[in-house]
């Protein structure tokens, strides 16, 4: 656990920055519905991912009804979104590399050359930006006969990717056994934000 006096540090420097912050509980940054192809959906749950006690991004995880394990989740028809709010500047293409290595290690062995392509079509999706900036939103979409698409403050970025298993792949990224924070996971699969007060460390 971090100690009080750390987490003044962090907040402190953040400020002088003028970067968001947000703490492990995450903020009220997403609606608790949405509209996607014409269906109502629900925030299952959010989170904040944290490199060591750097808040990088929000998300906020959209589905047809609430979920609480990968399976159901994975398993669960109909559109999906995952938004996000970028909590500080950084290469889009950094994201990407991370996200791309996140599906890798989450691949359904089953489904492994598929993955491979979707590998690709992600490393592409992500490399059609150079930058985000904090206060950006960017966005994944899957709507059932149509396919993923990913959006930046709204508009659209890259191909669609019309392969039905592609946004499976991306969604084990946070939810898969190797997740890129555990502690994400479980806010994203609804579980209550921790009372105690502490900084991230994942």
């Amino acid at each position: 656990m971090i100690s009080h006096w750390m987490k003044c540090a962090v907040l402190g420097t953040a400020l002088a920055l003028g970067t968001p912050v947000v703490m492990a509980q995450g903020s009220a940054a997403f609606a608790p519905t949405t509209q996607l192809a014409g269906q109502t959906l629900q925030l299952n749950g959010q989170g904040v991912r944290y490199r060591t006690v750097i808040p990088v991004y929000e998300m906020g995880l959209y589905t047809a009804k609430k979920v609480i394990t990968p399976e159901q989740l994975l398993s669960l028809p109909g559109p999906k979104r995952a938004s996000f709010v970028a909590l500080r500047d950084f290469p889009v293409e950094q994201i990407g590399l991370s996200l791309v290595r996140g599906m890798r290690e989450n691949a359904d062995p089953a489904h492994a050359i598929a993955v491979a392509g979707y590998m690709d079509k992600l490393g592409r999706i992500f490399s059609t930006e150079k930058k985000i900036a904090a206060g950006q939103t960017f966005t994944l979409e899957y709507v059932p006969g149509k396919g993923t698409v990913f959006l930046i403050n709204g508009v659209q970025k890259g191909e669609t990717v019309t392969e039905p298993g592609f946004m499976e792949a991306v969604l084990r990224i946070w939810v898969g056994p190797k997740p890129l924070d555990s502690q994400l996971k479980e806010l994203l699969l609804g579980a209550p934000p921790k009372k105690t007060e502490q900084l991230h460390q994942g």
